[in-house]
């Protein structure tokens, strides 16, 4: 009820096993998980002839809840999978106790800082892509499925240069956004799985908007979100057909099936003129290894001498490689592989025999009658799509990543919201922290944040690991030698391990500063007398101890 009051700042989640963050709150946290422990905690004390169940939107404080019973919150998650912000919660938050008890707390340490969480926000923008590389998948698929119903769009070039070639920056922008309004209105007056997937791409990110945001600032900014995909794929494939129609424009590849002059032809007709030459110099196959016997001629040798055996299969495994190689040297390799990767020859022609025949009768860039695809062969429409959907991808995917990791890194820095997916896709490993605790000899209890700026990456055996059958009879020997020296005998097995110089058996490749764990937080709570409640306000020794080094 507390985090209704602000809006802006999410309830966090305290039993996250995958959050890396640490936060003290003096009378904590949001009225989440923690804050109904804690109310747990403060109505036990009066509960003792009361049923279990308590209503507490009927229950005074006076009754339930034992006013000086009231909590610290500390809550520490520091060791999951990755990186969780501390910038997206509140610092001054309330927690409902019962009936009309309310405690107001305030944030007095967080785990990474909140400046530090708010930098690697915007690592979203240009490493969301390289970080979830398996979505790439995804956009391509809906991002071709948006424009499915599109292609292909015949006479782009021509309307650009009818409205917009040569005349400024005014008539490219219009020619532009009205291309973008034809094509929006193509898709749902004629569309098929495009008129399905534009309306369920803006529902489904809308969907995945913070719920935390305000329910008209959701719509627009989750809707905004799937509309900038939408505007993105339509874009892409404007660009793609319009290189298309303007290679075919200028002659960068020819359609003309007189001529026959491809994009491979052309780029095969320079590699003759200019680079052929400095292979015309290089020996064939057959003066290097000499004439290659004719292998096609079964020779029948006594095989019981073993090396008569080994020569017979010698020679004809040589003559059989050498004949391979002179093949391969007389094929036309190049012009091969010219021809393989000419896929924007295969795509300008299929453009053209598409658009004639969807064309023939009437102009139709933005809309096309479906009837008219049956007189188009199918092989011609799949080998278009295809070769096609190739370019369009290599564009698209890049726009999405962008897009997607913008979106994340401003929800996270303006609107405080979307911390889980911002900072689960960063996939950030370090930062680690744990409590330590200690019940004094008085009762306070003295708790240790500690943290791990950096998390090393490569690891080694550590020669010295206390557990190591070396250290453990070096440790036998010391026992037995001071046994000798009191004549009392010790206590039975070996010390725990935590008391022991090298518990880990694994060490940093590379040491670093970084990589020594440090004080990020010191406190002590008072204990509490019988019947009273201990000190409202955490006991906090100076500064300098609290960032020191462990």
């Amino acid at each position: 009820e507390g985090q209704k009051k602000n809006s802006k700042n999410p309830p966090a989640t305290t039993t996250n096993a995958t959050t890396t963050s640490s936060q003290t709150y003096t009378a904590g946290l949001d009225g989440g998980n923690l804050a109904a422990a804690a109310k747990k905690m403060a109505l036990s004390k009066g509960r003792e002839n009361r049923s279990a169940t308590v209503e507490s939107n009927h229950a005074s404080a006076s009754d339930d809840v034992d006013k000086s019973n009231i909590p610290q919150l500390i809550v520490s998650g520091g060791g999951g999978a990755f990186l969780h912000p501390t910038h997206t919660f509140a610092n001054s938050i309330k927690v409902n106790f019962g009936g009309s008890l309310w405690k107001n707390y305030q944030r007095k340490v967080a785990y990474p800082s909140e400046s530090a969480c708010y930098r690697l926000s915007w690592l979203n923008i240009w490493q969301f892509r390289w970080r979830n590389w398996r979505m790439d998948v995804l956009w391509g698929v809906l991002y071709l499925g948006i424009v499915s119903s599109l292609l292909p769009l015949c006479g782009i070039y021509a309307s650009y240069v009818q409205d917009a070639e040569g005349k400024g920056l005014l008539p490219h922008v219009l020619w532009y956004v009205q291309t973008l309004v034809q094509l929006l209105s193509s898709i749902f007056s004629s569309g098929r799985l495009s008129a399905l997937l534009v309306p369920a791409t803006l529902f489904g990110l809308f969907q995945l908007c913070d719920e935390t945001i305000s329910p008209k600032l959701r719509i627009f900014w989750g809707a905004g979100h799937g509309f900038a995909h939408v505007v993105a794929a339509l874009s892409c494939l404007m660009f793609v057909e319009f290189v298309t129609e303007w290679s075919i424009d200028v002659s960068l590849v020819s359609i003309d099936p007189v001529k026959n002059e491809t994009l491979a032809s052309s780029m095969y007709g320079e590699y003759e003129a200019n680079f052929a030459k400095v292979f015309d110099t290089l020996p064939d196959v057959p003066q290097i290894f000499g004439d290659s016997p004719n292998i096609t001629t079964v020779a029948f040798v006594d095989i019981s001498s073993g090396s008569d055996a080994v020569t017979f299969v010698a020679s004809n495994v040589f003559s059989l490689a050498v004949s391979c190689l002179s093949s391969l040297w007389s094929f036309p390799l190049v012009k091969f592989l010219f021809t393989l990767f000419d896929v924007p020859s295969l795509i300008a022609h299929k453009h053209s025999t598409m658009c004639s025949a969807l064309c023939a009768s009437s102009p139709c860039f933005a809309s096309k009658d479906p009837l008219l695809f049956s007189s188009i062969p199918r092989y011609t429409i799949l080998t278009y799509f295809l070769s096609i959907s190739m370019y369009f991808a290599a564009i698209a995917i890049p726009c999405a990543g962008a897009i997607f990791g913008s979106w994340l890194a401003l929800t996270l820095n303006v609107f405080n919201a979307q911390y889980n997916e911002g900072f689960s896709s960063l996939r950030i490993q370090h930062w680690k922290n744990v409590l330590r605790c200690r019940v004094m000899k008085n009762g306070d209890l003295e708790v240790y944040g500690l943290g791990i700026d950096r998390v090393p990456k490569s690891w080694v055996k550590d020669s010295e690991w206390g557990g190591s059958p070396e250290a453990v009879r070096k440790r036998e020997r010391s026992k037995l030698k001071e046994e000798l020296r009191t004549g009392k005998k010790g206590e039975e097995g070996d010390i725990p391990s935590w008391k022991w110089k090298q518990p880990s058996m694994w060490k940093a490749e590379k040491e670093s500063v970084k990589h020594v764990p440090r004080i990020i937080d010191h406190v002590i709570i008072t204990k509490r007398e019988s019947g009273a409640g201990g000190s409202e306000e955490l006991e906090r020794p100076d500064r300098a101890s609290r960032q020191g080094s462990v």
